[in-house]
């Protein structure tokens, strides 16, 4: 698999970033973590250990269940709410950071949801926290993907050193855009150079066919037609 692209680059600045791993698999290799709408990358749900060395990544699928991954969770969730129970609501930021935390990673395990799925659990915990009772947890059973393994081989990727990935990639479609339009403005003096009747003019006759003296110039900067002397031209057969 051949990866010399800027999705190559992305995944390469995210792996070298605190929990890279988790980001990468849970919202994908994208410029942003979130999508602008706030919506997550992942198309389903994954528990996954994951390794780096020099020459290799590998995401290795846990088996687990919704019962044993969220029972840190509510752990901390009922234990912080008796501990504020004088000052919940200003204790709740801190609360839910914490809590973001267990959802996502636990014991060198990491968690991928679906915005369904988060949006879910993050509801749960806030309603948890708040109330004086302990409302279900929103899943349950075993969680897929228990088999599942991804490698990826460093050595199959092509990295550009960057020291700012948004910046390269700002460059890049600049440069591209700009090679685009060029090509576009080259068609264009292109077409008027075969609306110009006959093979050999003066300025006068040129001017006199409805050409400008801008079109006329271009014409000849792009090689389609070729100044003999002062005021007069010949078209480039070539």
């Amino acid at each position: 698999m051949d990866y010399d692209s800027e999705t190559a680059q992305l995944w390469y600045q995210r792996m070298t970033r605190e929990k890279g791993h988790e980001k990468i698999i849970t919202f994908g290799v994208a410029s942003d973590v979130r999508r602008k709408d706030g919506t997550t990358r992942a198309n389903g749900v994954w528990c996954y250990s994951a390794e780096m060395t020099d020459n290799y990544a590998i995401y290795t699928g846990a088996v687990m269940s919704w019962e044993l991954w969220s029972l840190r969770l509510i752990s901390l969730l009922y234990s912080k709410r008796e501990e504020n129970a004088d000052n919940k609501a200003a204790m709740y930021s801190n609360v839910y950071k914490e809590a973001v935390e267990r959802v996502f990673y636990q014991n060198g395990k990491y968690m991928t949801l679906t915005k369904k799925d988060w949006s879910e659990i993050s509801d749960w915990i806030y309603d948890y926290y708040f109330s004086n009772r302990k409302p279900p947890f929103p899943h349950n059973g075993s969680i897929d993907g228990g088999d599942r393994v991804i490698e990826i081989k460093f050595d199959e990727l092509e990295i550009v050193d960057s020291s700012g990935i948004a910046g390269y990639n700002r460059a890049n479609n600049a440069e591209r855009n700009k090679m685009h339009n060029k090509e576009i403005g080259r068609k264009k003096v292109e077409e008027n150079a075969k609306q110009l009747q006959g093979n050999s003019w003066t300025t006068q006759e040129i001017l006199s066919q409805g050409f400008s003296r801008a079109k006329l110039d271009n014409m000849v900067k792009h090689g389609f037609i070729k100044r003999l002397k002062q005021g007069h031209y010949e078209r480039n057969l070539l």
